[in-house]
């Protein structure tokens, strides 16, 4: 009987050790067991080629972000995709744009969920934009866009549609699940399951987007600012709200060890039934967020976690910092990120040695030009009879 009991308890003992999973010293138990899911093998997210390079907010070097001729213009790049961010507007429409006010970016002020649709895409870009003191100029003023117009140029395309939820935090629990709702319904609706992904700081739309269309792929961002103390109240009021983290989230300590346990154990994007994670590039392999990022992702996410990086070359980079990214892209790559969202696709194109203009791009203006001499041929034959 003592036999027993005692073989009882070093089995509990053993079990709820490596059960848990530690973390310089600390130690957390994961609420999830199962792993993330995969993206579906039919998606253009699986079958392109890694890493991806996606033009976070469009082709900001050229052209204004979040406008509907930056993302057209990537169509003659060999950029793989696009990301850019929506807002659901006071009158339930979707629209592209980045901030919560349009203030600083255009110089009007209108907050977006109080503002109707017909309002926001009135109001134009200005021709030129600073970001941390590096001023762009563009050749025109250019307007906000409506979600399905974008999407509509660009469904012909072979490029990813990467779907980014605003506002970042969970600022009204009903407003979330309805935008996530709302995304996932135009995506199907338009005929972009198997090309288009949707993701949000939020995990609450990310997780309405799932459940409105499961075959989507969704996905979770991690970054610097959830390790900040000041940040603690905010970061566990949103994931408080997750189905099944309520309780989850009593296992963690509060402060900065509550980030950390929810890293280590990835039981939030678990919880919202994710295929994808991407996180600030400063993350990888930093003391002061995660040692060994790739490692513990594969252990405690998916063997074959599919994770990505933002935001690669910087509009606010300085040149030595773009100089520095170098060596952070090579890191990221040799590790197996899949995913790069970059401000400049032109820089990143040429790092990792591909062409910058699209094949098809490259074959339209060589037929151009052969059609240009067959008509001046043409006219030269004319004129001599």
């Amino acid at each position: 009987m003592a036999v027993t009991l005692l073989s009882k308890a070093l089995f509990l003992f053993v079990f709820s050790v490596f059960s848990s999973i530690c973390f310089t010293g600390e130690c957390y138990t994961p609420c999830y067991t199962t792993k993330m899911r995969s993206i579906p093998a039919n998606h253009l997210m699986y079958k392109k080629a890694k890493p991806l390079v996606i033009g976070h907010r469009g082709n900001l070097r050229k052209y204004q972000e979040n406008t509907l001729e930056g993302f057209t213009s990537l169509l003659e790049t060999n950029a793989d995709g696009f990301e850019l961010d929506i807002y659901l507007t006071k009158d339930e429409e979707l629209v592209v744009f980045h901030d919560d006010n349009t203030m600083k970016l255009t110089g009007v002020s209108k907050t977006m969920w109080e503002t109707t649709a017909e309002e926001l895409t009135k109001i134009e870009l200005p021709k030129s934009l600073n970001y941390d003191g590096n001023v762009y100029n563009y050749s025109k003023r250019r307007p906000i866009p409506m979600l399905r117009d974008v999407l509509n140029a660009m469904k012909e395309s072979d490029k990813l549609m990467y779907l980014e939820i605003k506002p970042s935090r969970l600022r009204d629990l009903r407003e979330s699940y309805n935008v996530g709702r709302k995304v996932a319904q135009v995506v199907k609706e338009m005929g972009l399951v198997n090309q288009a992904s949707i993701i949000s700081f939020d995990p609450i739309k990310s997780l309405a987007a799932h459940l409105e269309n499961p075959n989507i792929p969704t996905g979770f961002f991690y970054q610097p600012n959830y390790w900040l103390p000041s940040w603690f109240d905010g970061v566990y009021k949103q994931v408080s709200q997750v189905p099944g983290m309520e309780e989850c989230i009593k296992r963690i300590p509060n402060g900065t060890a509550f980030i950390k346990g929810l890293f280590q154990t990835g039981d939030v994007p678990k919880a919202i039934n994710a295929t994808f994670l991407d996180m600030n590039y400063k993350i990888y392999d930093n003391p002061l967020y995660s040692n060994n990022t790739f490692q513990t992702l594969r252990n405690n996410y998916s063997p074959n976690i599919s994770a990505g990086a933002y935001t690669i070359y910087s509009m606010k980079n300085s040149k030595q910092e773009d100089v520095g990214q170098d060596a952070v892209i090579d890191s990221l790559v040799k590790q197996g990120a899949e995913r790069l969202i970059t401000d400049d696709v032109y820089r990143l194109l040429a790092k990792l040695g591909r062409p910058q203009k699209h094949p098809t791009a490259t074959a339209s203006k060589n037929e151009t030009f052969l059609l240009n001499v067959a008509f001046l041929v043409m006219f030269i034959v004319l004129f001599i009879k």
